[in-house]
């Protein structure tokens, strides 16, 4: 059996919308964030292996710069159909990937 772990640790820069111009401000970026993420794995026979990963064990909530979509595509419905200024979007929640390995 197998166990690890992962921690990435994420201080944002200042946004990119703030502009050249002026010295950048800690209220243009956003919040520094560490999440936890888990992997095990376990050899149930020679050509079997089952394993799980779990991202964002504890369902921290932060954001992270860029869209993943096309802007244009979807009118933003929260700010009265306005173009969506800001390049934060919320990250993922906790998300669990559980398999099984089978080689022959």
């Amino acid at each position: 059996m197998t166990l690890g772990s992962n921690s990435p640790f994420a201080d944002p820069p200042p946004r990119p919308s703030m502009g050249l111009s002026r010295q950048p401000d800690p209220r243009d970026s956003a919040p520094s964030y560490t999440v936890f993420d888990l992997h095990t794995s376990y050899q149930v026979k020679k050509n079997v292996q089952l394993y799980d990963r779990v991202d964002n064990v504890f369902d921290r909530r932060y954001a992270t710069y860029g869209q993943f979509f096309d802007r244009s595509a979807l009118p933003n419905f929260a700010n009265g159909s306005a173009d969506f200024s800001d390049p934060l979007s919320p990250a993922r929640p906790r998300a669990f990937y559980p398999g099984m390995r089978v080689t022959f």
